[in-house]
């Protein structure tokens, strides 16, 4: 049927249920569904439909679900939805539609439920629809996201959102935004309900507690394959919190961490720099990776301690020069482990510039010193928010160096 024609109803004038999937309809009479008042459900997927005609579903006043997916529309009529006020469940996914106008929804005030992943959408504005409590909008081309105040559960993976928008929602229960550009996550105090939140293949530097302080049901929170090189959540804890991945980001410190990774079953930290992580013998962990970072012995020994072997499940293959591995963790041994490491931070191509540099010019030098301090300057760019925990680090070093350094009581 490459053509609906707008006789299709003239015979069945009392249908409630309509379904044209697969049928290879390519295009539709503008009075198609004239006759179509009694229809709530209408499926029109797996089709070549490349466009909808002004007015095709005016008359369908009691529509409540509408399936365009897998056709080949590129836009929708500005008034598409002028008389279907019924709707509450749209799909138009696998489409090609590049924009949706912020007027398409305006008589829409039942729809519920939105799914438009797989298009090319460069904006929607899922705020102006105030009544929806699901949407997908994965994998399109956004650059910004706009929450309606009452949707529970959306998936906005796979764009290229670098700013969320829109008013106070409580009730929003699971955010995904895996897979975008986002750098900034302040808007989060915005959604204290939130349960599931995905953030993982972003470009987010650090995370504190402060961007969680409204939380008060976050079970899981997915940060891995990021930028960070902080990550603060000790100071106030999200005691609901039972998964944790960080993994493959670029954290070298976690021990101020403890009181939240003791609230964990489930913690990933697996692919950063990672020296030391302090865990209680009463932790809850079922599952902990921690392979792919730069362990510190004697650190790795008291972390076996308290966390069974059956809890760790990962390994490291191999181990660098200088390196050991302790059961199938990579770990050094060093007095001062922290300052190794920083100093570590250096490019291997500075020192190499070095050697071939006349080491008696004090001009080399003076370049050398430069490069240096470039480097030394952008670390501390990136680690503003670990200015307590380096604190904190030269602080430890003073005292493993001063005799009575026993006789005061353990740091966090």
């Amino acid at each position: 049927m490459k053509k609906l024609p707008k006789t299709l109803l003239d015979s069945f004038r009392k249908v409630e249920k309509l379904d044209l999937t697969d049928l290879q309809i390519e295009e539709i009479e503008p009075n198609v569904f004239t006759n179509g008042i009694y229809i709530r459900e209408l499926y029109l997927g797996l089709n070549d439909i490349r466009v909808l005609p002004h007015g095709v579903f005016h008359n369908m006043r009691s529509l409540e679900l509408l399936v365009l997916d897998r056709n080949l529309l590129e836009h929708l009529p500005w008034n598409i939805f002028a008389n279907t006020s019924n709707l509450i469940e749209l799909s138009i996914a696998d489409n090609n539609l590049g924009r949706i106008d912020d007027n398409t929804f305006k008589n829409v005030k039942n729809l519920k439920q939105l799914s438009l992943p797989n298009n090319n959408l460069s904006n929607i504005d899922l705020s102006l629809i105030p009544s929806l409590i699901s949407a997908n909008v994965s994998s399109n081309l956004l650059t910004t996201l706009a929450i309606s105040v009452a949707v529970v559960g959306l998936d906005a993976s796979h764009n290229r959102i670098n700013t969320v928008t829109g008013p106070s929602n409580g009730e929003l229960e699971s955010l995904f935004l895996q897979h975008n550009n986002l750098t900034n996550i302040a808007w989060l105090k915005r959604y204290s309900g939130l349960i599931v939140l995905d953030l993982s293949y972003n470009e987010i530097e650090k995370v504190t507690d402060n961007h969680f302080k409204n939380s008060y049901r976050l079970e899981k929170l997915y940060l891995s394959n990021n930028r960070l090189v902080a990550l603060n959540l000790n100071s106030a804890p999200i005691r609901t919190l039972k998964t944790l991945d960080v993994r493959h980001n670029h954290l070298l410190v976690v021990e101020t961490n403890k009181d939240q990774f003791n609230t964990l079953k489930e913690l990933y930290l697996d692919h950063n720099a990672i020296v030391k992580l302090k865990l209680s013998s009463i932790n809850m962990l079922q599952n902990l990776t921690i392979s792919h970072n730069d362990w510190d012995c004697k650190n790795l020994d008291e972390l076996f301690r308290n966390v069974s072997k059956s809890v760790i499940h990962d390994s490291d293959r191999s181990c660098k020069v200088n390196y050991k591995l302790k059961q199938g963790i990579c770990c050094k041994e060093s007095d001062k482990p922290y300052l190794e490491r920083l100093i570590q931070l250096k490019s291997p191509s500075s020192d190499a510039e070095m050697l071939d540099s006349d080491e008696s010019n004090p001009e080399s030098e003076l370049n050398g010193l430069k490069s240096d301090i470039g480097r030394l300057t952008k670390i501390e760019e990136l680690l503003q928010d670990l200015q307590t925990n380096i604190a904190w680090i030269k602080s430890k070093m003073n005292d493993d160096d001063s005799p009575s350094s026993t006789d005061r009581p353990d740091r966090p």
